[in-house]
């Protein structure tokens, strides 16, 4: 009998081959869609993950998925990453097709996640507004009942990929923060979810004035008069806050995944490079102490990783509650950041001037650990959330 674990080793095998294919067929085609300010989204990527079934990998089988969970994702993710293909794209769609699978009542989940499942439906986050980003409960967009339906008025900001997406999981305020202080009620209880076409009439959608990361764009999201059904509320009325931590857990689990297998790519590449180059006569490079060191100390510190990232996924898909999760998903976030730091030091140490070759990519790994210190969350925030939750300190001012 095939279990868990050996399903996700050859969804490993599976993704690596077809992506190292990938990679190699559409590698400079990706490179550019990363790198120009207005360069297009590469659909290789997008192609791949639907012929393998990759993207289902959280989605149970009874949505036409492979019910691997948490861990199957972040398997793909790593997997993509480590051939040099990783990108956003993947992530933000899991980031709300695992609530969907955890929160949304049946009739929706039947109505979307098979064909998010296949690739043919790519979803997307906003919840992140000008005024409210680490704080989601200062939100300010309104969801106003009208029947059985809600009319949606605001404004999101910095939502990445919508160009891309299908649909949007929209957090909106169904009670105001005036009346959940007035009802003794904390100002999270007025939250909701709402899953939303893409083109839904009143719905508006402009790019920001910001560079692209990792293949994706950001984008203004206006909301004047969105109607949408309650049937695609997603959670209870009122308590979108416990989906919306889900899926920042599923962010910050997924995010190291796909610094893990960054990490994975530049070592191999600086690995090689000191195989095969050769310094003063016939001496290759990788015997010099000062270049073995660096990268046997990342891929040391990648091995941690690792382990927190089974920990984390493991925890997630036990089925622990968001706060549970959220101590072994800031482990993993933060030490990602550490990983990728050494492997940045590690790689520029082997490859010398080499590693400004953009077939390397190493000048945009150096973005993306420089990103992923203020995203999904700061360093500073995600240490006073451990200080006050995890060790019982006062609130930090």
């Amino acid at each position: 009998m095939t279990s868990r674990y050996d399903a996700l080793d050859n969804l490993r095998s599976e993704v690596r081959t077809r992506f190292e294919s990938v990679a190699a067929n559409h590698g400079i085609e990706i490179r550019g869609a990363r790198d120009e300010a207005d360069g297009h989204y590469p659909e290789a990527i997008w192609q791949a993950v639907k012929q393998g079934n990759a993207i289902g990998a959280a989605i149970p089988t009874e949505y036409g998925g492979l019910g691997l969970g948490l861990a199957g994702i972040a398997a793909v993710i790593e997997e993509l990453a480590a051939a040099d293909i990783g990108d956003m794209v993947p992530v933000l769609n899991a980031m709300v097709a695992v609530p969907l699978v955890n929160h949304a009542a049946d009739a929706l989940k039947q109505s979307i996640l098979p064909a998010v499942a296949t690739g043919e439906r790519r979803l997307v986050f906003a919840v992140t507004e000008r005024d409210a980003g680490s704080n989601v409960f200062a939100a300010k967009t309104q969801a106003s009942a009208d029947g059985d339906d809600f009319i949606l008025t605001g404004t999101k900001d910095y939502i990445s990929a919508v160009d891309l997406a299908d649909a949007i999981l929209i957090l909106a305020r169904t009670t105001s923060v005036e009346d959940c202080r007035r009802k003794g009620l904390d100002e999270s209880a007025g939250l909701s979810l709402f899953l939303v076409d893409r083109d839904t009439p009143g719905l508006r959608w402009k790019r920001m004035t910001l560079p692209r990361f990792r293949s994706v764009t950001q984008y203004t999201v206006e909301l004047e008069g969105v109607r949408v059904s309650g049937a695609n509320m997603v959670g209870a009325r009122g308590f979108g806050a416990l989906p919306v931590l889900d899926a920042l857990n599923v962010e910050r689990i997924l995010i190291p995944a796909l610094i893990l297998g960054a990490t994975r790519w530049i070592l191999d590449v600086s690995i090689q490079h000191a195989k095969d180059r050769c310094v003063f006569g016939d001496v290759p490079l990788g015997r010099y102490q000062a270049v073995q060191h660096p990268l046997a100390e990342t891929f040391l510190k990648a091995q941690g990783l690792r382990r927190l990232l089974e920990h984390a996924t493991t925890s997630y898909d036990s089925g622990a509650n968001p706060f549970e999760v959220s101590l072994p998903t800031a482990a993993a976030r933060f030490a990602a950041v550490e990983v990728a730091e050494a492997a940045l030091n590690a790689a520029g140490t082997a490859l010398g001037s080499h590693g400004f070759d953009p077939e390397i990519g190493l000048l945009g790994f150096a973005q993306m650990v420089q990103v992923f210190k203020s995203t999904p969350v700061s360093t500073p925030v995600m240490l006073n959330f451990v200080a006050e939750h995890h060790l019982g300190l006062p609130r930090s001012s």
